[in-house]
């Protein structure tokens, strides 16, 4: 399942996933990201490699942040609301 729909927008599972990444507690690990998106730990799993591999995301130190990109589209989501 894509992160990223055909125009460029956030599907709503992304959104969540990077959501739970921008909050200001957010420890950047799959199962912390699963327990505050409230989704199951598998199909964050499955986002985060998505987010990665779009350069919404990065890790470092084993943990998972937003990148510049990634806060630009999350920003875009949450305006459309």
């Amino acid at each position: 399942m894509p992160c990223v729909s055909a125009d460029g927008s956030l599907t709503p599972v992304a959104a969540q996933v990077l959501g739970a990444l921008a909050a200001p507690d957010a420890s950047g690990t799959a199962e912390a990201v699963a327990r505050a998106a409230v989704l199951p730990v598998y199909r964050v799993r499955g986002a985060l490699r998505e987010l990665e591999q779009a350069g919404l995301i990065e890790e470092t130190g084993g943990h998972k942040m937003l990148t510049a990109v990634g806060r630009s589209k999350l920003a875009a989501a949450v305006a459309k609301r």
